[in-house]
């Protein structure tokens, strides 16, 4: 991911926030579906839509520029991705020592970001997930991220929220579930044509042995 990065940075790079983008997490996900070394991270911006409102949206996306440079401070050997809203994912060594890093950064959401032009007073909520024991397709993974990134930012919790298989398994179950629903409309659609069609041809020979 990120040679492909290098060789083409407008689609796989988001450049707001200086880092990967989730077309790029979702390449590296398929890439890696069967090798997958590194566990999943994530750091939520608190209250995106009314921080957007009190800050503006260019100010806002400098200091997720400022955010997507730190975490990379932090986690030298990870990799980075910028999904939306203020929702990062960080793909860290399993062996991290996820509660020490969260609070880490919780500390430094405490200071203010700014720069010569922005000044920002931003909290943080964090995701981590459980190891993984299963094979799932990647919308599904991007899917669970992002439902769990979502939680986070609106409760606001000191603690993580914790994101385990059965999670990850409800996730496919209720995409399954909208994709049902979806066919099965067009089929009851279908039946009641099938239905006025019949009743067609009916009156249509009615009318012509009259």
């Amino acid at each position: 991911v990120v040679y492909l990065g290098f060789i083409n940075p407008e689609y796989f790079l988001d450049l707001r926030a200086i880092t990967f983008n989730s077309v790029a997490l979702k390449e590296h996900l398929e890439e890696n579906l069967n090798e997958f070394k590194l566990a999943p991270m994530g750091i939520t911006v608190n209250n995106y839509h009314e921080m957007r409102d009190i800050y503006g949206m260019a100010n806002l996306e400098e200091g997720f520029a400022f955010i997507g440079k730190y975490l990379k401070q932090v986690f030298p050997k990870g990799i980075v991705f910028y999904l939306r809203n203020g929702r990062y994912i960080v793909l860290v060594d399993p062996s991290t020592d996820y509660d020490a890093k969260c609070k880490e950064i919780a500390e430094r959401f405490k200071k203010v970001w700014e720069s010569e032009r922005v000044e920002l007073y931003l909290s943080a909520s964090f995701v981590t997930f459980e190891i993984l024991k299963g094979k799932y397709p990647t919308d599904i993974l991007i899917g669970t991220m992002a439902k769990a990134l979502d939680k986070a930012g609106q409760d606001e919790s000191d603690e993580p929220v914790y994101v385990t298989e059965s999670d990850v398994e409800n996730v496919g179950k209720e995409k399954y579930t909208s994709k049902t629903v979806t066919y099965e409309e067009p089929v009851a659609s279908s039946g009641i044509f099938d239905a006025l069609g019949r009743m067609y041809t009916m009156v249509k020979s009615k009318i012509k042995y009259y």
